[in-house]
């Protein structure tokens, strides 16, 4: 029997392997489209978001320096299949811009694993960490993660719904990410289909600009019957390789822009009509204008304009001037422009 039983487990493993090859030259021939994360991939974004991800855009967060602000990972599991190990790296491009936060936020909870309401979980094994501070510890050797290793602001983030081997009378293997039971998964967005998968608090040293990417961690991203399955990373990249440590798209998944002052919304080093311009023009949404780095522009990034409005940075120091009647007159123009006269009169007597 158990030659058999080897036999039959060689036939799987090559069939797996046969099925990612063909899904592989699929997508160098161009027969499977690289731009779309449906059919043929499993979608892994980043968002500022934790309730609103949106996985056809790129995430963009502006920080000031000293700041700290949480950036979310979410994943779209492959049509018809299910997510059932998922491993991670994050890459920095610029290095000291900003770091992983272990202060602000525990690194136990960073990948998520509810419950659902049969009272199983996502997740048999998740490692965010060093795993051997885990309790009870895992296996000596498992894989765990590092944070802040050169340019890479996390290593080797592993999730997975383990099968054992032969599994325990009345075993129930865990549910991983899927699709049929996604409306049991708290953490599921029925608008995209994303799940959300962990959190990472990020802190920002100095003022500058890093792209992210996101590349495949040691133990691969497996989904539904391939052994590996095919990977698009963020909005709009090529298909990756799931089963090479790694690999990633050329196309960024992120970017952040660290300011030194709060309410600079392009870099410039001050803060004028051009940021209260930005966040006009994407207010209710996201993107520049975003002065606190939540994934959207909101009224708290008006004020943050408007409170810092007429500073700048010159000589190594942050320069309040005192507000001439001009630019006072400027502010309160476009405010009224804004809001509209009765919205900027609440606004302005509010004194937020």
């Amino acid at each position: 029997m158990e030659i058999w039983r080897v036999i039959f487990l060689e036939k799987v493993v090559l069939m797996k392997f046969s099925a990612l090859f063909f899904r592989v030259l699929l997508a160098a021939t161009g027969v499977l489209s690289l731009g779309v994360a449906a059919d043929g991939a499993t979608q892994v974004f980043l968002s500022a978001s934790e309730t609103a991800p949106r996985p056809t855009e790129i995430s963009w967060q502006n920080m000031a320096v000293g700041g700290t602000a949480g950036l979310f990972i979410w994943v779209i599991p492959d049509v018809g299949e299910v997510v059932d190990g998922i491993s991670l790296s994050l890459e920095s491009t610029t290095s000291g811009v900003i770091e992983a936060n272990l202060d602000a936020f525990p690194m136990t909870a960073s990948i998520f694993n509810p419950t659902f309401l049969d009272g199983q979980v996502r997740w048999d094994l998740f490692t965010v960490q060093d795993p051997q501070t885990l309790i009870p510890p895992p296996p000596p050797g498992t894989p765990g993660g590092v944070l802040n290793e050169g340019n890479l602001l996390f290593r080797d983030w592993n999730a997975g719904a383990v099968i054992p081997d032969p599994p325990p009378p009345g075993f129930t293997p865990n549910h991983g990410l899927d699709a049929a039971n996604a409306a049991d998964d708290a953490l599921w967005n029925a608008a995209t289909g994303a799940f959300l998968l962990s959190r990472l608090e990020i802190k920002a040293l100095a003022a500058g600009t890093t792209d992210l990417f996101l590349k495949v961690g040691n133990e691969g991203i497996t989904a539904g019957e391939e052994i590996f399955d095919l990977v698009q990373f963020g909005p709009g990249g090529g298909l990756t390789d799931g089963g090479i440590a790694g690999a990633t798209d050329p196309e960024r998944d992120g970017l952040i822009n660290v300011v030194r002052l709060p309410g600079d919304t392009n870099g410039d080093e001050r803060v004028d009509i051009d940021d209260l311009n930005n966040v006009r023009n994407n207010f209710g949404s996201f993107g520049l204008g975003d002065t606190n780095g939540d994934g959207e522009v909101d009224i708290d990034d008006l004020n943050a304009v408007r409170n810092n409005f007429g500073s700048f940075f010159a000589a190594n120091a942050i320069a309040v001037p005192e507000p001439h009647t001009a630019q006072l007159l400027t502010t309160i123009v476009a405010l009224f422009v804004f809001f509209g006269w009765r919205g900027a009169s609440r606004l302005l007597e509010s004194g937020k």
